[in-house]
């Protein structure tokens, strides 16, 4: 059974950290190199179980999870994101409209937008958790 990430050291003032849950190794690290060149920190998780385990809300300002998971979906890990810290914000990336309660998400990306707009929508939650 592979060993789960280590978690980030400590930040320097101002430099937001993304949590974001991508299952496939290989969109894990687009993410990561995207989000990097915008000049967040990135600690990759490869599903929702790796994230609530790794998640500290002192270190991670944002999720950005996927809305199908094989064991729970986007919006019930929101739901336990919000249970340990309700602040941080909850970005989910969706292939299709709504089907299940959505209330306790920060933001939804919908059918592909989340290429294009995952920075913006993390600039705009951060902006109003802050």
């Amino acid at each position: 059974m592979p060993k789960p990430p280590s978690p980030l050291k400590p930040r320097a003032a101002g430099v937001k950290c993304v949590l974001p849950v991508a299952q496939e190794h290989a969109t894990g690290l687009t993410a990561k190199r995207a989000l990097t060149d915008v000049g967040y920190l990135v600690d990759v998780t490869r599903n929702a179980e790796e994230a609530i385990t790794l998640f500290d809300a002192k270190l991670h300002d944002v999720v950005v999870t996927a809305e199908a998971m094989p064991s729970i979906t986007g919006a019930e890990l929101a739901h336990m994101v919000k249970l340990r810290s309700p602040r941080t914000p909850v970005v989910l990336l969706a292939e299709r409209a709504a089907t299940e309660d959505r209330s306790c998400l920060d933001a939804v990306l919908e059918n592909g937008a989340y290429a294009r707009g995952l920075t913006s929508a993390l600039q705009e939650v951060l902006v109003d958790a802050g």
